[in-house]
């Protein structure tokens, strides 16, 4: 049984940029990240942006983040976030082919395009670690080796042949009419409560539409998980980070794969019929309002690499915001507690979670059911923390 606070996929999982990306290895935690958002506190129309707020959980959360971001720590989670990514895209590829349901899934690859010294830099860097974790990269000076019909002022580029996207929204709800079919039920509009425990077991899962008996629970609520957490004593160190996404017409002149606007941190997601332009990183608690100053951010950085796609004016272009489940360490949170035998955390997935959702799920399933994981769980274990 899934229980779910608002509609099957109408969270995080609808309107996120849709890259399956086995080229992101380097985790949120990394050098120079937390530095640089602290300078952009006040710009609120920078793409990383922490909201003034006097929360504790929030301040712990930044304390951890600056303790993992070290090269130590790219070091060492590069290898795991590899490993995931890869198989998680080939299972997702797997279930769009096997259950024949229409997600507008494409293996064309990723181009990340830069216009200034420091965004080469960056490309370049990305482009050693892709070497040292044998994952097919190449530097390109010249755009239109990659994309012939497309022009743009960028520099060069690094392009990720292997990438991957697809329609989020029509992902989710494919998957929803697959496993209804099987006799999984599904419980929209049902907010957890609280929970009914037991020793070290949880017996019952309670919600605004009454209580659920739970053999083995799963608890898989994003953004939210960090509060469920609390109403059983477990301090998952998840935040919300809020992101957006513009969504309009895809013009004739649009791009045909997706592109990653490294200095503008801006992702480009050619859909069948939609241009999709997804940003921002902003830590403000679970409010869910629009911030139009950050939105209009993304419009106008979007522009400057595409001068020539025509871009509609406001009244045309839908918007979106969800929020993203952060760990303070940038992996994810996954695996048995300790204070509870029959309770999973699968969480923490930040902005890779449609990414890692089909391993994320393959592993638990095996966890739960008592087999050996093909992925060592530990290094994602609550007690890292």
């Amino acid at each position: 049984m899934v229980l779910d606070q608002n509609g099957m996929g109408r969270g995080a999982s609808y309107g996120n940029a849709g890259l399956i990306v086995p080229s992101h290895i380097i985790p949120l935690a990394s050098p120079g990240a937390l530095e640089q958002g602290l300078r952009w506190l006040f710009r609120s129309d920078s793409p990383f942006y922490i909201k003034p707020q006097l929360r504790w959980d929030l301040v712990r959360w930044l304390w951890l983040f600056r303790k993992y971001a070290t090269e130590e720590h790219v070091r060492r989670s590069a290898p795991l976030l590899r490993d995931l990514l890869l198989a998680s895209q080939h299972l997702t590829e797997q279930i769009t082919q096997e259950e024949a349901f229409d997600a507008e899934f494409q293996r064309n690859g990723l181009l990340m395009l830069y216009m200034q010294e420091k965004g080469r830099k960056e490309c370049e860097r990305l482009f050693q670690l892709a070497q040292e974790h044998d994952l097919p990269a190449r530097m390109v000076e010249h755009i239109e080796e990659v994309l012939p019909d497309f022009s743009t002022p960028a520099r060069g580029g690094l392009f990720f042949p292997e990438d991957a996207h697809l329609n989020p929204a029509k992902f989710v709800q494919g998957l929803y009419h697959v496993l209804e079919e099987r006799g999984v039920r599904f419980r929209p509009e049902t907010p957890v409560t609280g929970f009914q425990v037991e020793g070290t077991r949880i017996r019952r899962v309670l919600t605004s539409r009454g209580g659920f008996a739970s053999d083995e629970v799963v608890l898989a609520a994003g953004a939210w998980s960090f509060l469920l957490g609390k109403k059983i004593g477990l301090r998952i160190p998840v935040e919300p980070a809020k992101g957006y996404s513009l969504n309009f017409a895809r013009p004739a002149r649009a791009p045909s794969i997706p592109l990653l606007l490294t200095e503008a941190k801006v992702a480009v997601t050619p859909l069948r019929e939609t241009l999709r332009l997804a940003g921002t990183l902003e830590l403000a608690g679970w409010d869910m309002s629009i911030n139009r100053k950050r939105a209009e951010a993304i419009y106008q950085r979007a522009r400057r690499y595409m001068p020539d796609v025509p871009f509609p004016s406001w009244e045309y272009i839908t918007l979106w915001r969800g929020l993203r489940p952060a760990s303070p360490d940038g992996l994810p949170v996954m695996g048995h507690t300790r204070k509870y035998s029959n309770l999973t955390l699968a969480t923490g997935h930040a902005m890779i979670g449609m990414s890692l959702g089909a391993i994320t799920g393959k592993l638990m399933a095996e966890l739960i059911a008592g087999e050996t994981p093909e992925m060592d769980l530990h290094p994602f274990r609550l007690e890292r923390f």
